[in-house]
């Protein structure tokens, strides 16, 4: 008897998704943007106006959802409201909202990537807005939420709002005007 065949899955396809176009911070030769701000070249109607030309920069930043194979579709960016951000360690993620911070980083979909990250022991952070005119704060939340914070999403959302809180009140550099 044969065994069965496996179902090949397509790669995944930014499709509608720019949110990192939007979120991150570039300042590369290449091209400079400020966090938070639509890079210059992102059309609403078309999307990168410049893909087949684009920085290497934007060529090779590849966001979690497209590299990782087991996450969702839920958890596109544009569809859960984060980006989840890989670092230059492996197993090391920053989960960065394009707006409603503290909604979107504490919804079921933000909870669970962040319990799974977790109990597979990787590194999880969320950024986090600070005061007007400052940069964003990088609040680790491993070795902050514990095991029983895992044990309902209620108890891990508290424990979450609290790393966020305590972010919000860091002191983070002025913004400095990338030109």
């Amino acid at each position: 008897m044969k065994g069965k065949k496996r179902k090949q899955s397509k790669p995944k396809q930014c499709g509608p998704c720019n949110m990192c176009c939007t979120v991150l911070k570039i300042d590369d030769n290449e091209l400079k943007k400020e966090a938070d701000t639509p890079c210059k070249h992102l059309s609403p109607e078309e999307g990168c106006s410049i893909y087949a030309d684009r920085p290497e920069t934007c060529r090779s930043w590849l966001c979690a959802w497209l590299a990782i194979p087991g996450l969702p579709n839920t958890l596109r960016p544009d569809k859960c409201g984060f980006v989840i951000r890989p670092s230059d360690s492996p197993f090391d993620y920053t989960l960065t909202a394009s707006k409603n911070h503290t909604q979107v980083l504490t919804s079921t979909a933000a909870l669970e990537f962040i319990a799974t990250c977790i109990r597979s022991n990787f590194v999880i952070s969320v950024n986090v807005p600070t005061k007007p005119g400052h940069e964003n704060a990088k609040t680790m939340l491993t070795g902050f939420v514990r095991e029983e914070d895992l044990r309902s999403e209620q108890s891990l959302r508290i424990k979450v709002l609290s790393a966020m809180v305590s972010g919000a009140n860091a002191n983070t550099d002025l913004i400095v005007k990338i030109s």
